[in-house]
């Protein structure tokens, strides 16, 4: 048994020594986010702004963003409370993120390149490596810890105390080390890296989409949710560390159970034996759309599914707006006496949602050709009847009839499921929703313009383009909550289209973001076929 982990301190130092860059960054990033708001939720806090941000934070929509509301009195709604509230569930799904990709590609994908066996081949332990890379995840969660307690409690704001910081920060903590442990256990029973990454991020999403139904309708549900342990231990509030101590057990069970199954199995293999494929191809598979196609299958699918059942879940949420809403005197006058302001409010919001996750699938479609290129498998295409042309195009029509289609079902299932829960009797909530969808296309043409232009310049551009969609994702979610300047909201891309359903469609905006996304997409086509390509 001892054998097993052979070297681990060793192959701990490599990795830190390989890794230091991108782990200070890691660090420095979560850090930064994690406790850098802390002066703006005073200046919101200020005179009545706790209050109207308590009465917002009611709704059961807000509900379903960030988790309910610990305290029952607006009073009761201190700076530290309000941090905690509004601030755990995002940070510890990007941390579960981030530990996660970094676990896979430090054990699968060396695993797939072939790095991992040079490195057995040197009489170290056959899960000394694996071992390594969780060490290096508890070492950075530590770091972490320390960090953003010591910095929140540097503000010597009155309720954010010690105890509360370190609460805080050790869910946090708790939830890179969950995320670690869950991805550690698929990398051993999926046999690629992008079958791993992709059920990994599935996983997530459902824990996500779950919590975010039942913390509005049954909040005893969510107590048997591993995501919502985060925060429904209330940071700065009631500190129950029971969550926390669940978390922590949860992920030794999760990594126990990698391990085993890591000590079961053949390097290279996989708990889960990959499908064979059929022994001849056919007509639609020899073309290079099919191919492609086939190449992204589960991606697709997966993917698509996963926005159709998003969308239903926030959908659901809509009859609880119009309870909200009928409940209290004061947000009826607010209001106007009904709920249409509030319901458009919250439509256009989850429009912002639903896009930004429908656009990574096309993202990832043609970051695909950049991924077989690297791996010089691309060049044994190209040597037969097939042009760079061809390629280009092929993935291009993929990247934009799926980024269309995802938005699409998108608003369908929103606007089904919000009509049925608010028991509506006409479809015109459905067509409302679909036009706010398609509203958001021209981001689609954007954003796989600037994929398609990336694949002839350096890799890193193509990491640039997600870093944009995630960059102006979270500045148009968090802007309501951080009550963000008024020039940085303009640095959004989704800030630029009109906000449908609460404001009229603007085609002035939407006319020139498509221009600029197709100009990218005819740049890119021009620059890829005079790529030279091994």
């Amino acid at each position: 048994m001892k054998r097993r982990f052979t070297h681990t301190f060793m192959l701990l130092i490599f990795q830190l020594r390989q890794k230091w860059l991108w782990l200070c960054l890691w660090l420095i990033g979560i850090t930064a986010f994690a406790s850098g708001y802390v002066s703006a939720f005073e200046k919101i806090a200020e005179d009545q702004g706790k209050v109207g941000l308590f009465i917002t934070m009611k709704n059961p929509a807000m509900a379903a963003i960030v988790g309910p509301l610990p305290v029952k009195f607006a009073n009761q709604y201190s700076v530290g409370v309000m941090y905690g509230h509004e601030m755990t569930l995002f940070i510890a799904v990007i941390t579960m993120i981030i530990a996660g990709s970094f676990m896979i590609n430090q054990t699968r994908k060396m695993e797939e390149n072939g790095q991992l066996e040079i490195l057995n081949s040197l009489h170290i332990g056959s899960q000394a490596s694996s071992m390594a890379t969780n060490l290096l995840v508890l070492l950075h969660t530590v770091l972490t810890i320390i960090l953003v307690s010591g910095i929140l409690v540097s503000y010597n704001v009155s309720s954010i105390d010690l105890k509360g910081s370190l609460y805080f920060a050790c869910s946090l903590g708790l939830a890179s080390l969950l995320g670690a442990s869950i991805a550690y256990l698929c990398a051993q029973i999926f046999a690629t890296s992008s079958q791993a990454r992709g059920i990994f991020f599935s996983i997530v999403g459902i824990l996500y989409v779950l919590r975010a139904g039942t913390d509005v309708s049954n909040l005893i549900l969510s107590k048997f949710n591993p995501l919502a342990w985060t925060y429904l231990g209330h940071p700065f509030y009631q500190n129950d560390w029971y969550y926390l101590i669940g978390l922590f057990l949860l992920t030794l069970v999760v990594f126990s159970i990698g391990l085993v199954l890591e000590s079961s199995r053949d390097l290279g293999s996989s708990t889960i034996a990959p499908k064979k494929g059929k022994t001849k191809a056919s007509k639609w598979l020899a073309t290079p759309l099919g191919f492609f196609f086939y190449l992204n299958r589960s991606t697709i699918i997966s993917w698509l599914l996963a926005d159709g059942v998003i969308a239903l879940m926030y959908g659901s949420i809509y009859g609880d707006i119009d309870t909200f809403v009928s409940s209290n005197k004061l947000i009826s006058q607010m209001f106007a006496n009904n709920s249409t302001t509030l319901v458009n409010s919250f439509t256009s919001l989850i429009m912002v949602v639903t896009t930004a996750i429908g656009l990574v699938m096309p993202l990832v479609i043609v970051h695909k050709v950049q991924f077989e290129t690297n791996k010089e498998r691309l060049g044994y295409l190209l040597v037969q009847r097939v042009s760079r042309l061809k390629v280009y195009y092929s993935s291009l029509i993929l990247a934009l009839f799926f980024g269309t289609l995802a938005i699409l079902i998108n608003g369908f299932c929103l606007g089904i499921a919000a009509t049925s829960s608010m028991q509506a009797n006409n479809g015109k909530f459905i067509i409302t929703c679909i036009k706010a969808s398609l509203n958001q296309w021209p981001l689609v043409c954007l954003f796989v313009g600037l994929m398609l232009l990336s694949l002839s310049l350096s890799i890193f551009v193509g990491w640039l383009v997600y870093g944009l969609l995630g960059y102006s994702f979270c500045v148009t979610y968090f802007a309501v909550l951080l009550d963000l300047p008024r020039w940085m909201m303009h640095t959004s891309l989704f800030n630029v289209l009109a906000k449908m359903p609460m404001e009229k469609f603007d085609l002035m905006s939407f006319a020139i973001l498509t221009g600029i996304g197709i100009l990218a997409m005819l740049l890119g086509g021009i620059l890829y076929t005079r790529k030279e390509i091994v």
